[in-house]
């Protein structure tokens, strides 16, 4: 597969105006919003509420303090997606002074985990930080003023946890070609110049499972693309997200980081959403 540069005049669409602007050699916009609310956030709303609750509410917690030194390459790699570090000399010297603190997230008996970052300063109280999908650089929330969760693109799951059950989106994806229960989208692709903004770089890197999001889009014989997907009889639209010939990636709650299926080889597996009245 080859991959496809187009570099034509491209409509952006421009905040508070009603109408397009036409810019030649300029980067295609994907401006699919999130719509994660801050009261459905998985994390809550605040931080200190979240560690006091976060067994109650689920979830197990598994923290450590780390040095350059015991950091991973991956590990290394989400620092300088977080902290827009040049490298790994830039990562070790913004480290000098500080304690790394890496929490990981997991939710009990669920099927996601997630890691928090965050950098102390002596004994100063950390003062924000950073949470991923665990084992990629996706952002899916941040955490500021001491306290305050925001930027939330993941949100609770109870209840759609359904393995076992018959998925809603079927068993392969050529399925859905002349479903009469899958409405598909248009497809569009994901261009080396794409602008991209935080929900799509979660779900790209959440769907390539990678920690290096210039290195994915850089791969030469690799087009990543992307559709909605509606269910007949389910009220919420999806995302599919993919990659390669043989189509791998993921399926997501519509504007959210929240992958409820995922795809490899166009085998669908991992599902957490069932068709309504499912056995």
């Amino acid at each position: 597969m080859k991959l496809q540069l187009t570099f034509v005049g491209l409509t952006i669409l421009v905040a508070g105006c009603g109408s397009a602007v036409e810019t030649k050699n300029a980067p295609e916009v994907d401006d699919e919003a999130a719509t994660v609310r801050t009261q459905d956030c998985v994390f809550g709303s605040s931080m200190s509420h979240f560690f006091e609750a976060a067994e109650e509410n689920g979830f197990g917690v598994d923290t450590a303090v780390l040095k350059y030194d015991a950091l991973t390459a991956a590990q290394k790699m989400q620092l300088r997606t977080i902290y827009d570090l040049a490298d790994n000399a830039a990562v070790e010297s913004f480290l000098v002074g500080k304690q790394l603190i890496v929490d990981t997230i997991a939710e009990l008996g669920g099927p996601r985990k997630f890691e928090l970052f965050r950098a102390a300063q002596g004994r100063m109280r950390i003062q924000s930080g950073t949470f991923v999908l665990a084992g990629t650089s996706a952002v899916v929330a941040k955490f500021g003023n001491y306290d305050e969760i925001k930027s939330c693109l993941v949100t609770k799951l109870g209840g759609l946890d359904l393995r076992g059950k018959a998925c809603a989106f079927g068993d392969n994806v050529d399925e859905w070609h002349g479903s009469t229960s899958i409405d598909l989208g248009r497809s569009s692709t994901i261009k080396p110049k794409s602008a991209l903004g935080a929900l799509r770089k979660a779900q790209l890197l959440a769907a390539t499972e990678a920690t290096d999001l210039n290195y994915v889009l850089d791969q030469p014989f690799e087009i990543y693309e992307y559709r909605t997907i509606k269910v007949q009889g389910l009220d919420q639209k999806f995302t599919y997200v993919w990659y390669s010939d043989n189509e791998s990636g993921a399926i997501f709650r519509q504007g959210s980081a929240d992958v409820v299926a995922r795809v490899g080889d166009k085998d669908i597996g991992q599902c957490l959403v069932a068709t309504r009245g499912a056995p």
